[in-house]
């Protein structure tokens, strides 16, 4: 139950933050929960700033956690990325839609045993000690991205997302990369759902140029 918290609540910062954070862990922030439908692009384009995880945000993951226990303990290495990944990353622009949050949190959710094997001592490790050392430098080119990117919020998350992982995926260490693997297929297929999906033509563009990740 931990870890499928904990498990959405890096994907974000792990998928949209920096390409092979512990996709398996969970995007960051979700305010998932109550999105209203599609307003839509309204909800999509006035999100307010940041990628931060409101307590009652926290309470909405461990519900869905417990909705899918994990096949195994975490190791200790994962537990650690997993809580403290975002910390890493001190956004202070950069926002995550609601709607991108929950296509995200729903990959992460669908997950299968074999993908979560991913999540091995020293690739976590090598993903700490990485995040450690990059997570400011990850976190500006951010937020300087998403403030340059004209738009709706879907727009600017996009771009500055795909900018952004494809910027450091090839920094990260060699063994972080079963993570990053797992990481890709929960971006494209969120991404994929989301085009298929948005009402707003801004938002269905931006997504369609989003998937195919970095």
């Amino acid at each position: 139950m931990a870890l499928r918290r904990t498990l959405r609540s890096t994907v974000i910062a792990a998928a949209v933050l920096s390409a092979s954070v512990v996709t398996a862990s969970v995007v960051t922030v979700p305010s998932f929960a109550h999105a209203a439908p599609e307003a839509h692009a309204a909800s999509e384009s006035h999100a307010g700033p940041g990628a931060h995880v409101a307590p009652e945000a926290r309470a909405g993951l461990g519900a869905l956690a417990s909705r899918a226990p994990l096949a195994a303990p975490l190791p200790p290495a994962c537990q650690d990325a997993l809580l403290k990944t975002l910390d890493k990353f001190p956004v202070a622009y950069f926002t995550v839609p609601e709607k991108a949050k929950n296509a995200l949190f729903a990959e992460v959710g669908a997950l299968s045993e074999a993908d979560q094997e991913a999540l091995t001592q020293p690739a976590c490790t090598a993903w700490n000690n990485w995040a450690t050392a990059n997570g400011q430098a990850v976190a500006t080119d951010l937020d300087e991205r998403y403030r340059r990117t004209s738009g709706a919020v879907c727009v600017k998350f996009a771009t500055s997302s795909v900018g952004t992982l494809k910027k450091f995926a090839p920094l990260v260490p060699e063994r972080t990369r079963g993570l990053e693997t797992v990481a890709k297929k929960v971006w494209t297929n969120a991404m994929s759902k989301l085009s298929a999906e948005a009402t707003n033509a801004a938002c269905r563009k931006a997504y369609d140029g989003a998937k195919a990740g970095w």
